[in-house]
């Protein structure tokens, strides 16, 4: 059955929720933005124009809050309506919006406005809060064939968490990695087919026995000269040698 949805915000998370929902044959009939969104964003031109944010709920049902996480109560608050709200953030606590059908949505993905995204390989952390809530988000997301996960406050900020160590943390060091090698001449393509593996043996077996390299080889004159050639990186060298140190105390090896 074809829903009629509304939207704040038209960021990372606006725009890719709008798509998938629109791919997935329901229909957007309202739209608020603060401010002119940037980049091609061609759901807008399915809107008449920029609904004023005490007339974004009527007539839909459902709404996306998709606004920053400390803005989505106080937005929230000014809203009267049984259509369903749904939040997406990861560690936002659905429980202070006042509405009393409400959901939360969040992808565990890293989402940009501009990328394609096939939405049927991404899982779906999501809470609902009475029982047309859940037949709402149900009927909004039947099509679009993701992986929905039941999840608590507080299983999803642990997941949030984990998240942001798999991949924000990992990408930081990515980032890192790919300009020591281009200070040194050196291409950036050196380290595709490592990472690609990695992820790889990670979907097969997620396990501690995939790890390799100096600190679990207990190889303490390897790291030293890694650590030599951080020794004008400070914040680095010391994240070097904090990781080594997990890694050398999971396998029984001396720390550093």
């Amino acid at each position: 059955m074809a829903m009629k949805f509304a939207v704040i915000g038209c960021g990372n998370v606006g725009t890719q929720y709008t798509k998938m929902w629109l791919q997935a044959g329901h229909e957007l009939a309202q739209v608020h933005f603060r401010s002119q969104p940037v980049g091609q964003i061609e759901w807008l031109h399915q809107t008449v124009y920029n609904v004023p944010l005490n007339k974004i709920h009527q007539h839909v049902d459902a709404l996306l809050l998709a606004i920053p996480d400390d803005q989505i109560a106080k937005v929230a608050s000014t809203i009267t309506t049984d259509a369903l709200i749904i939040q997406p953030s990861g560690t936002f606590d659905l429980h202070q919006l006042p509405q009393p059908n409400k959901a939360t949505l969040w992808a565990i993905y890293s989402i940009v406005i501009n990328a394609t995204i096939d939405f049927q390989k991404v899982p779906f952390a999501v809470e609902t809060t009475s029982k047309k809530a859940e037949d709402v988000l149900t009927a909004l997301m039947v099509n679009v064939g993701a992986t929905m996960h039941p999840t608590t406050q507080s299983q999803r900020e642990i997941a949030h968490l984990t998240a942001v160590m798999a991949n924000n943390f990992t990408n930081a060091l990515y980032q890192k990695a790919l300009t020591l090698l281009q200070q040194h001449q050196l291409s950036g393509e050196l380290l595709l087919p490592i990472i690609q593996q990695t992820a790889m043996r990670l979907s097969s077996s997620p396990d501690a026995t995939l790890q390799t390299g100096p600190a679990k080889r207990g190889d303490h004159q390897t790291i030293e000269k890694h650590l030599d050639l951080l020794k004008h990186e400070a914040p680095w060298k010391q994240l070097y040698e904090s990781l080594s140190n997990i890694i050398l105390q999971q396998n029984e090896h001396r720390k550093l």
